[in-house]
């Protein structure tokens, strides 16, 4: 079992900022991306003067999808606090 970070010791505070920062980084990276290219096939797709309809769905399935991955790495990585914070042993 490891002891929680001591977070009113400004050193100590910064150092598990930046080690909160590094979890999940990559998901939550891929999910901004997939909700970008969501939006911007939506976007592209409703300036044509008939989008066709598998591009106006296909849009919406990639926004639904990065908001799905988005809001994965959010939960995890507040579960990783949570047992941070409790001091249980956050190694898998």
């Amino acid at each position: 079992m490891t002891q929680p970070p001591d977070l009113t010791n400004p050193e100590e505070r910064a150092a598990y900022k930046s080690e909160l920062r590094g979890v999940m980084q990559w998901p939550r990276l891929a999910g901004f991306i997939t909700v970008i290219a969501g939006a911007g096939i939506l976007i592209t797709t409703k300036s044509l003067e008939a989008p066709p309809a598998w591009a106006l769905n296909s849009g919406w399935i990639v926004l639904g999808a990065g908001w799905i991955i988005l809001l994965y790495a959010m939960v995890q990585r507040t579960l990783y606090h949570r047992r941070r914070m409790r001091g249980a042993d956050t190694q898998d």
